[in-house]
Order: structure tokens, then sequence, then C-alpha cells
């Protein structure tokens, strides 16, 4: 790999080559020929990537870039590799093609840029030629969380703000903004012109329509796992989503219509039970959910007990109004038997009865004292 200064790398663990002045003419010339070729490919427009810890971030980062040449020392010359890089962008798709940044608000790095230098770095991107600038958070390497549930909902839209002060074209404001309300929040507040979504579009693509037409309460959310998405991509296999099956699968898991003549029992309200009987309703099955329980949900109240994890608990909000749109009926506290079935005489019967939680084969386990993992979450008892 290559850099702009021969700097071991913490978080990919290597030392990069120092640059040359051709390889910065490469790179250069690579940005501006992808953009070309994006834009002929019919794209509406270009975003420049020069955040979380990426090359052209680490060019403006003094804790990265060391030269001693016109690349490096002073700010103007550590931000001149970003800004030819923009120009020679600019130049190459013409005037009238949207052409934005990404940039980090503060790369929350112990001696990187902070949001003190970041307006300063944003003016330039404008003088470039940019004509949107989306603000994230900080780099990989940061301790600071970045995208996990535990940050708050748009915990960074303070940042976008920052730079919406120092430059006169549109600010996007990114990271965990999760529903349309906090968008729009955002938006009210002044703190952005626009919101940039990212993984909530993984989790439900028809987010925008939802917010458009007041149906909020019907987005399937992103909790902000990161377990099918940005674990993924950083270890090179394909998207996935926890929260919604098709995602990643949308060839061959189609939602065919059904004969809506026929009557499906789903056992169980817990996740897979709930997933089932919204499927099989979409489907235009006529549709019945049974839980002994008083609720739906089953194990998505565990999952979401422990602290930083409550966003979890926004999947029995999305199923609650997925069962209201699609009429299904639900039954609780109802146990199934065969007598309820045989009396229901439904065409299918879907059994989703959950997991049992997992009891390791160690003397002594069963004394009173000793707590399972689902005691603890689900019935909140007092600790020794």
């Amino acid at each position: 790999p290559i850099g702009p200064s021969a700097v071991f790398n913490p978080y990919a663990k290597v030392t990069p080559r120092e640059m040359t002045l051709e390889d910065i003419d490469t790179v250069q010339e690579a940005f501006a020929a992808a953009a070309a070729r994006a834009v002929e490919a019919g794209f509406d427009g270009v975003e420049i990537i020069a955040s979380a810890g990426y090359l052209l971030t680490q060019f403006l980062s003094p804790l990265r870039n060391q030269r001693t040449d016109a690349y490096g020392g002073s700010f103007e010359n550590r931000v001149r590799f970003p800004r030819e890089t923009i120009e020679r962008v600019r130049q190459r798709i013409g005037p009238d093609v949207p052409l934005s940044v990404r940039m980090a608000g503060n790369d929350f790095v112990p001696g990187s840029n902070t949001d003190s230098e970041t307006p300063a770095i944003a003016k330039v991107y404008e003088a470039a030629g940019v004509d949107v600038i989306n603000v994230t958070g900080g780099w990989h390497e940061s301790k600071v969380p970045q995208l996990p549930m535990e940050l708050p909902r748009s915990a960074y839209a303070y940042l976008a703000l920052n730079i919406k002060k120092a430059v006169s074209v549109p600010v996007m404001a990114s990271n965990r903004i999760t529903m349309p309300e906090t968008a729009e929040q955002i938006l009210r507040d002044g703190c952005a012109d626009m919101v940039n979504l990212g993984r909530v579009l993984i989790a439900d693509p028809e987010w925008p329509r939802k917010a458009f037409e007041g149906r909020s309460a019907e987005t399937r959310p992103c909790v902000a796992c990161s377990q099918g998405c940005t674990d993924q991509i950083f270890s090179g296999k394909p998207v996935f989503c926890v929260g919604n099956p098709l995602a990643g699968f949308e060839g061959e898991r189609k939602i065919f219509q059904a004969d809506p003549s026929k009557r499906v029992m789903v056992v169980g309200a817990g996740a897979a039970g709930l997933e089932a009987a919204v499927t099989a309703a979409q489907r235009g099955f006529q549709v019945s959910l049974y839980d002994k329980a008083g609720d739906i949900g089953g194990q998505l109240w565990l999952a979401g007990a422990p602290p930083h994890k409550r966003e979890i608990l926004e999947l029995i909000r999305y199923y609650r109004a997925m069962l209201n749109r699609l009429d299904i009926r639900l039954h609780l506290n109802t146990a199934v038997d065969h007598e309820l079935i045989r009396r229901e005489a439904p065409d299918h019967v879907i059994v989703a009865e959950g997991a049992e939680a997992l009891v390791p084969p160690i003397a002594g386990i069963h004394h009173p004292d000793i707590l399972t993992a689902w005691q603890v979450l689900g019935d909140n008892p007092r600790l020794g």
C-alpha cells in the first residue's frame, strides 16, 4: 500500500510506501477517470471520499503526512492533494454534474484534525468546485464510536453544523440518522441542509417513500448492529441484514403472490414468527398469529435489555405497525395445541417456537443462586 508518508498504520497494521510525485499524479488521474465512468454509466452525481482515515484524509493529517515537499508541512501543502484531486474530477465531469465530498467533521484520533481545523478544509473543498459537503464522524481507527447502537441517534449533526457555518454550499449530516423524525429534527434545527442515509436503506429501501407518505412507524429499523453490513464489507463478503431477510437476497427470496383463500397459522410471536406472519400476509395469505405470552417480541425483549442495546426493541415497534397494516389477527395468552389447530383448520402451520437458553453441564449450576442470562435480562433480579 501507498500513503503520504511511510508511517505505520495501527488500523491496517501496515507501513505504506511514501507516494512519489508520479504516484500522486496517477492516483488523481484514477479519481478523475472513475468519476467520468460513473457519469457515463448514468449516475446522477459523484461523491469523493475524503473521510474515515482514507487516503485524502491522510494527506490532510499531520499524524500521517510527514512529507517535506509541496504536499506536506503547512496547511496549504497538506490540503494540496485533495484540492487538486477535486479540481481534476470537476474538470473531467464538467460544471453541471453534482459533485460531493464526504469529509470527517473531526478525525477523533489524537494528533489529527479536530472540528477546529475542519471548517478551513471545507472552505478549500468549496473553492475547488464541490456542490455539496457530506459531513461524517471520524476515522475507522478512532476509539470514539462511529457506527454502533451505543452512539446516540444523529450524534454527529453538530459536526455538520460546524461545517455549515463555514461554507455556502449545502451540507449533509450523517451517522445514525435512523428515523424520518430524526432527519426532520436535524433540518428544523438548522444543523444541515440535507441528510445522508446509509445502513438504514439496507434495512428498509422504502425508508424515503414511507417518510414521504407519513408511514414512519412502518419503517423497518436499522438497529446499528453492523453485523450484516459493515462487518461483512470489511471482511470482503456480500452484504446482508439481520433485520431484513430480503437484503442481499433479492434474487432468491422474492415475495410471490399466493392464493388469498388460503389461511396460515403462525405459532410464536418472536422475531421469526413475526417475520413469517408479515411475509405470509404480504403474499396474500389470511394470517393468524398466536403466542402464549402476553405480548409480541419473544427474545427481542431480552436482546434489547442490556445497556446500549435498546435499538433492538425498535423491531417490536416495526412489527406492531405491520401487524396492524396487514390486518394480521393476533391471539396472545393463547397456547396452541392439537385441538386448537384442528378447530381452526388452517391450510398451513408455521411453528416458530424460538430457542432455549443453553445450560452447560456444570456441577451445581441448578443452585438457586445461579442465574441464567435470560433470568437476569428478563426478570431483572437483584444481583449480589
